[in-house]
């Protein structure tokens, strides 16, 4: 009797090791998905308020992230600023002085991101992230988006934030893909 104690003991110790390398060796990293229904693999990033390639984060103050050169422009109630194909939307202002303030990030956007690439169709795109929650063709709205135009927009809730995929209204093939932190469909003209 004794024997099959230690028998037992030993194969629950033996069970329990096998389970902390396993958990040290990542095994059950992909669990996340399963616990999150929804949740988007190639989109990761986004998650945490990021974009691959993007240094800025969003909520974060805009000022750390600018480069030369930089071109600032004003749209979306914020200032928008550019260097290259990586453009930063905030909640920035001109002060007094028409000097612009930076304010914090609230949207990033980019030709290419999450493995999704300008030109690719919208099946290509949904083979790799899968169909969105809405689509909203613009040019079928009463009034064109001040962002998007009369482009079609695909939209992915990832958590706390929003990606957009900007389709070419008569291609339907992408344009620039969005992160926000706004799920109140930006791209319709502030009034």
């Amino acid at each position: 009797m004794k024997r099959n104690y230690k028998i037992w003991i030993s194969l629950g110790i033996l069970f329990i090791l096998v389970i902390v390398i396993l958990i040290q060796e990542g095994a059950f990293d992909s669990a996340q998905s399963s616990e999150n229904p929804g949740y988007i693999q190639n989109l990761e990033l986004a998650y945490e308020g990021r974009m691959d390639g993007v240094k800025a984060i969003i909520g974060k103050n805009a000022e750390q992230y600018i480069t030369e050169p930089v071109i600032i422009s004003y749209l979306l109630g914020g200032l928008i600023i550019s260097d290259g194909d990586v453009f930063l939307f905030t909640n920035g202002y001109f002060d007094e002085k028409n000097m612009p303030i930076s304010g914090n990030v609230v949207m990033i956007a980019k030709s290419d991101a999450y493995g999704i690439k300008s030109g690719m169709d919208m099946e290509e795109v949904e083979k790799l992230i899968g169909e969105p929650e809405r689509i909203i063709d613009f040019k079928d709205e009463p009034v064109e988006s001040e962002l998007f135009g009369i482009n079609t927009v695909a939209y992915y809730e990832v958590g706390d934030y929003e990606v957009m995929i900007e389709y070419e209204v008569w291609g339907k093939t992408v344009v620039k893909i969005y992160l926000s932190d706004n799920k109140q469909n930006p791209g319709y003209p502030i009034h």
